[in-house]
């Protein structure tokens, strides 16, 4: 008890010394006084944290402060008025494997230091990995991909799609990671993070193959149109998986499990179809459709020139045909031409021959050789009509007033027209007979000449005299 009190009093005489003291000096409270120094709570590190290339630090430090440096080793390499993003431990002049101080210095308004220092191990080697399947690879479906030669440091493996979202993530060995490509770009990216925050990234890109083969009939002019019969077909195969196995239908059964096929498509003209299935080496199937024309029958004759019975002159006579086939047109002979014509329009000539009734005989054959005949009949006309002026005022007559012209005209094909001419320029026409024109010879000059032409309907020009009037 009387240790206590001997306490209590020393406690209460030193306490009493002091607050003598401040009155002594007229000033307030030393609690009150004395400045506050700021104060780093922390550098935003652990001591022996292992810290890699780049380290964005979050320091904790007291109210009031406005300036904060960062120290590596003693020596200043930033400082800050606004770091509440962060400060960036970035390049490091330390090198890698070894200790380094970070330090955080901060100041206040009045200049007060405070600091806070921590020890780490530098680590500023990339991580490494290599990847199976190996970039170009072809993957199809559920993926498995494998990190492989990973550094002994590696804390996370990260895939990401082309779109760069996550696919799949591994912290710890055998690093395996599951990819379903199906209807993918086949574009991925890896992260690999080691314990320092140190990141590698790697690109790479694979050939997904989510589809069957694509089947393509063997070139022709036309592999649509087939003739009438047998035929042999082959198609050309394409898959980035390789082919499996192939399958020819036709008529609803496997005629082929080959890339040949030979089939009698029958003896007339039709629509037919076939039908090819192919497995890749992954098991994806596509199934191509061919739909074939048989062409079995010659081609089709739309128009042949000159027309039926048309009336024809001249020395020769010139004939166009024009035809269809689905295998398309391969040459056109014209009968008593010289020779076959290749190209549309298919145009020939033969002789015309005597006056009379003249057949043109055109054979067409199609691209697989099937020929068609068609036949046309013209009448030839070279002889000229019969024409003669049966009433009106003789050559050399003197003329007046309003004077009348009277003509027959014959063909045993008919007359086209009769013209009058007056000084050698078509002044009237008449198409029926009897043909009969009034001339006004007061429209013409003192002496003038009048003549009529007829025109029978093959075109052949008949031409009367000339006859030359007086006023």
């Amino acid at each position: 008890m009387y240790g206590s009190l001997a306490v209590g009093r020393v406690r209460f005489a030193v306490a009493a010394a002091l607050v003598g003291s401040v009155i002594v000096a007229g000033a307030m409270p030393a609690a009150a006084d004395a400045a506050v120094t700021p104060t780093v709570m922390s550098t935003g590190l652990t001591e022996g944290q292992l810290v890699g290339q780049k380290q964005l630090l979050h320091p904790v430090v007291s109210d009031g402060v406005i300036t904060l440096e960062l120290l590596v080793n003693s020596e200043l390499r930033h400082s800050y008025q606004q770091w509440s993003d962060g400060v960036m431990l970035a390049p490091w002049p330390t090198p890698t494997d070894s200790d380094a101080d970070i330090t955080i210095r901060v100041y206040d308004a009045a200049g007060a230091r405070g600091e806070a220092t921590t020890r780490v191990r530098v680590d500023t080697v990339a991580p490494q990995a290599t990847f199976l399947p190996g970039s170009n690879s072809i993957v199809h479906g559920p993926t498995t991909v494998t990190a492989t030669a990973v550094s002994d440091d590696v804390a996370e493996i990260v895939m990401f799609d082309a779109d760069d979202r996550e696919i799949a993530r591994t912290t710890s060995a055998p690093w395996t990671m599951t990819w379903n490509a199906t209807g993918q770009a086949g574009r991925v990216r890896f992260t690999v993070t080691d314990r320092a925050g140190n990141v590698s990234s790697y690109q790479r890109g694979y050939r997904v193959d989510d589809h069957g083969p694509r089947v393509d009939l063997a070139p022709a002019d036309n592999p649509s149109v087939l003739p009438a019969g047998r035929n042999s077909l082959y198609v050309m195969v394409n898959d980035i998986s390789g082919l499996d196995r192939l399958e020819w239908w036709v008529e609803g059964a496997v005629r082929s499990t080959d890339r040949w096929l030979s089939w009698d498509f029958g003896p007339r003209s039709r629509t037919a179809t076939a039908e090819v299935r192919a497995w890749d080496n992954w098991g994806n199937r596509s199934t191509t459709t061919f739909t074939f024309t048989i062409d079995a029958d010659g081609p089709v004759i739309t128009s042949i020139t000159p027309g039926h019975r048309a009336l024809v002159r001249g020395s020769r006579i010139t004939s166009t045909v024009q035809a269809s086939d689905p295998s398309g047109i391969q040459y056109s002979t014209l009968v008593d031409s010289p020779g076959t014509d290749h190209t549309a329009p298919y145009t020939s000539t033969v002789p015309a021959g005597r006056d009379g009734i003249r057949t043109l005989t055109w054979h067409v054959v199609d691209a697989y050789g099937t020929s068609t005949t068609a036949r046309r009949v013209v009448i030839v006309d070279n002889t000229r009509a019969k024409l003669k002026i049966t009433k009106g005022p003789v050559s050399g007559a003197k003329v007046k007033g309003t004077v009348k012209l009277t003509a027959t005209a014959a063909d045993r094909n008919g007359i086209s027209r009769v013209e009058l001419l007056i000084n050698g320029k078509v002044v009237a026409k008449d198409t029926t007979a009897s043909y009969k024109f009034t001339i006004n010879t007061k429209k013409y000059s003192k002496k003038f000449k009048v003549m009529m032409r007829a025109y029978d309907r093959a075109g052949n020009v008949t031409k009367t005299s000339t006859r030359t009037w007086h006023r």
